[in-house]
């Protein structure tokens, strides 16, 4: 049995998503080390997004129930990619406070897990012989083979690899969440939500 476009695009959504965090989120600490900065600040770095993510998911979450549809990722997208690139400019990694300042607002940004499971629901809930995790498995094949493509990126092109990486599966998540497919017929309720 053929699958519709949506779940296609949705499992292409999880790729993408995955693809566009999986090089900062595997290889962040190996770069801000290559740059001098010692384990111990890493450690405080690390703390200070997981608790700016720990108090802005929810408003994620609070969004994508506000605003259904792809808006919300959009914005995660952009805001996320833009900021990518500040970690790059010698005068943010050279101040600890503007690094814990950007750690903290790009880790605030990045909603892209919470609001790809929120379109997730919505696309599975106008399949209903698609389950969520057949859409959310392909988070981790693309985690898994994109770790692995990224260390061979890194080795052969050095840590900006991971910057236009980020950038390029931020452009291509974009590019998809753009070109929506439509529900199938009959489920015109649940697309008005999503």
């Amino acid at each position: 049995m053929a699958q519709h476009p949506e779940l296609i695009w949705i499992k292409t959504v999880h790729v993408l998503a995955c693809l566009s965090g999986v090089a900062w989120g595997r290889y962040q600490v190996a770069y801000l080390n290559s740059l001098g900065i010692a384990p111990s600040t890493l450690g405080a770095l690390r703390a200070a997004g997981l608790a700016a993510k720990f108090f802005c998911t929810p408003l994620w979450g609070a969004w994508a129930d506000a605003r259904p549809g792809v808006a919300p990722l959009l914005a995660a997208v952009a805001a996320t990619a833009s900021l990518i690139r500040l970690y790059q400019a010698p005068t943010v990694v050279g101040s600890l406070p503007l690094l814990f300042a950007l750690k903290a607002a790009r880790s605030a940004a990045n909603g892209l897990a919470t609001l790809t499971d929120a379109l997730t629901l919505r696309v599975v809930e106008a399949h209903r012989e698609a389950g969520y995790g057949a859409q959310r498995l392909w988070t981790g094949v693309a985690w898994g083979g994109g770790s692995l493509a990224v260390g061979y990126a890194i080795d052969a092109r050095g840590y900006d690899a991971i910057f236009a990486w980020t950038v390029g599966f931020s452009v291509a998540l974009a590019a998809l969440l753009a070109c929506r497919p439509a529900p199938p017929p009959g489920a015109a309720s649940v697309a008005a939500k999503a």
